[in-house]
C-alpha cells in the first residue's frame, strides 16, 4: 500500500515500552530478602538456596548467573568475572551490555560461592555433573532456561506472603543496598554492568 516506504513495517503503529510503562524499581527490605533466602534453602535445598542467596548479594542478572562457570571464579581474590549469559537455553559469549566485568564479592557472597563450589565438588565426585557451571538444579543438571528458578520464586513468594515482585528485583535490591551503605556510584555501575 505504501511503495514509497523502503520498509513497510516501519510505518506500522506499534506498542513500545517506554520508561513510563516499565514497572517501578521495588527493592526488597533486608528482612524480606533474608526470608526469601531462608525459605528457598528450606524448601528446595542447598543448590537452589545458594542460587537465590548469591543473587541477592551480587546483583547478577539471572542470565549471567546461570552461565557462570568455575573458571570465572577466583576465591583467592574474592572476585568473579562476568563474560557470558544464557538466554532461552542458548549460551552467549557476551553479556547484555557486551562488556565483560569483574565483581569483587562481599563476604556473604564469597561464603555462598564456597558452599556452592563444595556442593559442586560432591556432585562431580559422584559423577552427576557434566558441565563447568557453578549453579545447577538439585540433581546436577544445568539450568537451561529461567522457568526453573521462576517457578520456585513464585512458590516462595506465595508461601512467605511477601508482596510479589519479579526476581529481577533481587538485583535492584543488592544495588540499592550498596548505594544506601555509601559505595561509590561509579564502582557500583561498573561492577553491575550499568551504562
Amino acid at each position: 500500500d505504501h511503495p514509497e516506504r523502503h520498509n513497510p513495517a516501519a510505518g506500522l503503529k506499534t506498542l513500545r515500552i517506554t520508561k513510563k510503562d516499565r514497572l517501578p524499581v521495588e527493592p526488597f527490605t533486608i528482612q524480606e530478602g533474608e526470608r526469601i533466602i531462608a525459605e528457598s534453602h528450606a524448601e528446595f535445598g542447598l543448590a537452589h538456596g545458594n542460587y537465590e542467596e548469591f543473587r541477592f548479594f551480587t546483583g547478577l542478572r539471572q542470565s549471567e548467573q546461570i552461565a557462570l562457570q568455575v573458571g570465572d571464579c577466583d576465591l583467592l581474590k574474592g572476585k568473579i568475572r562476568i563474560a557470558r549469559a544464557r538466554v532461552l537455553g542458548r549460551d552467549k559469549d557476551r553479556t547484555k551490555t557486551r562488556e565483560d566485568r569483574e565483581i569483587i564479592l562481599c563476604g556473604r557472597a564469597l561464603d555462598v560461592l564456597r558452599r556452592q563450589l563444595a556442593l559442586r565438588q560432591q556432585l562431580s565426585a559422584a559423577g552427576r555433573l557434566g558441565h563447568e557451571l557453578v549453579f545447577f538444579q538439585a540433581d546436577g543438571a544445568p539450568i537451561d532456561d529461567l522457568s526453573y528458578p521462576y517457578d520456585r520464586w513464585r512458590f516462595i513468594m506465595n508461601k512467605t506472603r511477601i508482596r510479589y515482585r519479579e526476581p529481577y528485583n533481587a538485583r535492584h535490591t543488592y544495588i540499592s543496598w550498596r548505594l544506601m551503605s555509601g559505595h561509590n556510584v561509579l564502582l557500583v555501575a561498573k561492577e553491575d554492568g550499568h551504562s
